[in-house]
């Protein structure tokens, strides 16, 4: 079983690596770009990321979610970005 973490300040839903490989085998498309990203520490860099739109089901309501995926990070767990959840759950 994997973890799912919410995060009250991220901008961002980051799939985690298993969540990555179950998109990618029900066939997923992911577009590949690239997205500044700010640490915890204050720590900021441009990262190469593949990012996609899905559908996900949260309280009971069926929301879009932008994922993006970090190529070559391993074990990670999946981050859900609540910044952007919150327009859809006020």
């Amino acid at each position: 079983m994997r973890t799912v973490c919410a995060d009250t300040t991220a901008t961002h839903s980051i799939a985690g690596e298993t969540l990555y490989h179950i998109l990618k085998k029900q066939g997923t498309t992911f577009t590949a770009g690239s997205l500044r990203l700010s640490l915890a520490d204050g720590s900021k860099f441009e990262k190469e990321v593949n990012s996609t739109c899905v559908k996900i089901r949260l309280g009971g309501r069926t929301l879009p979610l932008n994922l993006v995926v970090i190529p070559g990070v391993k074990t990670n767990d999946t981050l859900l970005g609540m910044k952007h959840l919150e327009l859809f759950l006020t």
